[in-house]
């Protein structure tokens, strides 16, 4: 095998990946090979710092029920009230009641990750932004 057509393989075997949270980065074919073998809830840690999309929490209806959730900030402004759901289960949106409110708006579920260890949702969206939605109440 010539040097160039190594070099061609080696290039090739090296693929981009965008991963869950939509950061890409690169794997090896073998890495790529090994992870794919993995069932996709082993390949995310449940307590993950960010959290985990709500796209991959199972039975969410009944997962989320208890939540609190944070602003981008870190600041807790409500507590989940219901959480709708696509036909396929996935969540779709939280409603949550604000804290300190008579207020219940509903948080698309892209807006959202589930952090398991702390039982709560974080929310990618400042305290303004979620005072700002519509009331549902």
């Amino acid at each position: 095998m010539t040097a160039a057509l190594k070099a061609l393989t080696v290039a090739t075997t090296i693929l981009a990946v965008i991963g869950a949270d939509g950061q890409m980065f690169a794997a090896s074919d073998n890495a790529m090979k090994s992870q794919s073998s993995q069932s996709p809830s082993a390949t995310m840690q449940d307590d993950h710092p960010t959290g985990m999309m709500l796209g991959r929490v199972k039975d969410p209806k009944q997962t989320l029920s208890k939540a609190s959730v944070d602003d981008a900030s870190g600041t807790e402004v409500g507590q989940v009230q219901s959480v709708t759901t696509f036909r396929s289960g996935r969540a779709r949106s939280i409603m949550v009641s604000l804290s300190g409110q008579n207020k219940t708006v509903a948080i698309p579920a892209r807006d959202l990750r589930y952090v398991k260890s702390t039982n709560t949702l974080d929310a990618k969206l400042t305290e303004t932004q979620i005072d700002g939605l519509a009331s549902h109440t």
